[in-house]
């Protein structure tokens, strides 16, 4: 299976495994992904609130790097 995915065997027998980098950045790209839709979701809901609170929710979501 590790080498269908082109993965090394750690990654996936492991819970402590290094995740490839090739991965990484397939997660940090969802996550981006997720951010924005998040802070456009905000935009649209939150249009009486004012720019200072819709720039706060954005750096708050900006800052978070969970996956």
């Amino acid at each position: 299976m590790a080498d269908f995915f082109q993965v090394d065997t750690d990654y996936l027998l492991k819970a402590d495994g290094d995740v490839p980098e090739r991965i990484q950045h397939e997660l940090e790209l969802l996550a981006a992904m997720r951010r924005a839709k998040v802070k456009e979701f905000a935009t649209r809901t939150l249009a009486e609130v004012d720019n200072e609170t819709l720039d706060a929710i954005a750096a708050l979501l900006d800052d978070s790097k969970q996956y």
